[in-house]
């Protein structure tokens, strides 16, 4: 299934109308074709409290992908790293639902699901495509909750991340693609 793409110019009126004040730590890469990506560095959403009973923790990154040489569509994507140590369950985010401030559920389904393991640590990293209807939401309205499904262990996480998180990541990726 192709994604749409998102008019650069579209995400930069959105960014510039919401005012968001982010640190903005963005790489920029020359990918096969000479075709240009953004990725911005990964941010921690979520840890669990009760470390002594193993560490469970969530952190997101996005990238912006450049469609075509010279193009100005982009497309974007949304990477969720969870992981977890025993006796912890280690949950593979294949879906996330986002609970939006306008009261809608925006649900997601990975794409890529992939497992690695460090030392005790296993962290399962999973890749969502972005429709541009995605990135319209999720930059137009706060996250207020969310949930990692993994329908395959029947386990869930839900908790409540910083709720301009993904929003600010967003206008990272559109000033670095303006200032190229």
């Amino acid at each position: 299934m192709k994604i749409k793409v998102l008019s650069i110019m579209l995400l930069v009126a959105s960014a510039l109308i919401t005012k968001v004040n982010a640190q903005c730590a963005v790489t920029k890469s020359v990918l096969e074709n000479n075709l240009i990506s953004y990725t911005t560095d990964k941010e921690r959403v979520y840890r669990n409290e009760d470390l002594e009973n193993g560490v469970q923790m969530v952190q997101i990154q996005m990238d912006a992908n450049q469609k075509a040489p010279n193009e100005t569509q982009y497309s974007f994507n949304l990477y969720v790293f969870v992981g977890s140590s025993e006796p912890k369950m280690p949950i593979a985010p294949r879906v996330i639902l986002l609970t939006l401030s306008n009261r809608t559920t925006l649900t997601l389904k990975a794409n890529k699901i992939k497992t690695i393991h460090k030392e005790e640590l296993t962290v399962n990293a999973c890749t969502f495509e972005l429709s541009s209807d995605d990135v319209d939401k999720i930059t137009s309205y706060a996250i207020l909750n969310m949930e990692i499904l993994d329908n395959r262990l029947g386990a869930n996480l839900k908790f409540k991340p910083y709720d301009m998180l993904i929003l600010e990541q967003t206008t990272c990726l559109a000033k670095a693609i303006i200032q190229k």
